[in-house]
């Protein structure tokens, strides 16, 4: 099996710049493993992003979120508006979403929130110099896990900017059925901001609490069994990488001669993913679209009969037969994998 990593990609929380892989359907951004980081004042760190404000959420923590730490982790990441933030978060106590509890009960993750200010709510205020000046409004969230009776551990947070654009907020899923995988979005509000072919849906994240680490990048199959992700090979080109839903086996699938693959649509029965290759983005002509078959582990590649046409969406018909790919028209195209052939489709 050839080593894998993941394709790093922009953020879709960042204003004005979703890339094509966040404006399509079905499949999040790819992203580098992260380490999670048990909660210690000299480790913590928090990450960046612009968006809008956060919900409101519970009043009431469960979990008792811990203060401490949080200033802990924006003092981590450096800024003076989160020094600033963190300041005044230490003494305001956050809402809580979750929990998220495993089958077996011995693991549960929650999200803390520190929601956007209030309006007439005092501003936060920085010091430059010894000169204040306003901060611009930001909330805070963070995503935390505990296994069993041990300490707390930090796996993901987001300080966000209000008011912003974008897909924002942490927001959980489900455990893996043997409880080791918790997974979750960075995107559980708004959209990107810029162009999507078809349904846009949050990008879906794992946390392994085996290795301590989050991969990103996945999108799921119907039954919920298997999860898949594009990465690029050690020797050059594209592959798809198809897990089972507790990570503990992988089987990766070469794209031959694939440009720049953009997306993964698994098909109804969740035997298939479609994985349209955009070299200039979703939108314009395909330079092809494979079909991957990890059940007999077959990738075929096809092309339209028109390479100039204008792809804005790909998808499967219900019987999981033919895969269906729109254009700006009205016009549509679809492959028959049975008989590998690519026809007109009807309306």
């Amino acid at each position: 099996m050839s080593v894998a990593i993941a394709i790093g990609v922009a953020l879709a929380t960042l204003a004005g710049c979703a890339s094509p892989t966040q404006g399509l359907p079905r499949a999040g951004p790819i992203l580098d493993p992260v380490p999670s980081m048990t909660l210690r004042a000299d480790s913590e760190v928090a990450s960046t992003t612009t968006t809008k404000p956060s919900p409101r959420a519970s009043a009431t923590p469960s979990p008792t979120p811990d203060a401490t730490g949080t200033v802990a982790a924006l003092r981590a990441e450096g800024t003076r508006e989160a020094l600033a933030f963190g300041r005044a978060a230490a003494a305001v106590t956050p809402g809580t979403l979750g929990p998220w509890r495993s089958a077996e009960g011995q693991r549960e993750a929650w999200i803390e929130v520190w929601p956007c200010p209030t309006e007439g709510a005092p501003e936060i205020e920085t010091s430059a110099s010894g000169g204040a000046h306003p901060a611009v409004p930001r909330s805070y969230e963070r995503l935390l896990a505990r296994v069993a009776d041990e300490p707390p551990t930090l796996i993901d947070s987001q300080l966000i900017l209000c008011g912003g654009l974008g897909a924002y907020g942490l927001d959980g899923r489900w455990w893996s059925p043997d409880g080791a995988v918790f997974y979750y979005t960075r995107d559980r509000e708004g959209g990107p901001d810029g162009q999507i072919c078809g349904e846009w849906q949050p990008g879906l994240r794992a946390w392994d609490s085996r290795a301590g680490t989050t991969i990103g990048g996945f999108t799921v199959s119907s039954g919920r069994d298997r999860v898949a992700r594009i990465v690029a090979l050690d020797e050059g080109g594209f592959a798809v990488e198809v897990h089972d839903v507790d990570l503990t086996s992988a089987t990766t699938y070469p794209l031959p001669d694939a440009v720049r693959p953009d997306d993964l649509v698994w098909s109804p029965d969740g035997t298939g993913l479609a994985v349209p290759d955009w070299p200039r983005g979703c939108g314009h002509a395909l330079a092809a679209v494979y079909a991957v078959r990890p059940g007999d582990g077959s990738v075929l590649r096809q092309t339209l009969p028109d390479p100039a046409a204008e792809v804005t969406d790909v998808g499967w018909d219900a019987d999981s037969q033919s895969i269906r790919l729109a254009t700006g028209s009205e016009d549509a195209w679809r492959w028959d994998l049975v008989a590998n052939r690519v026809t007109r489709a009807t309306p």
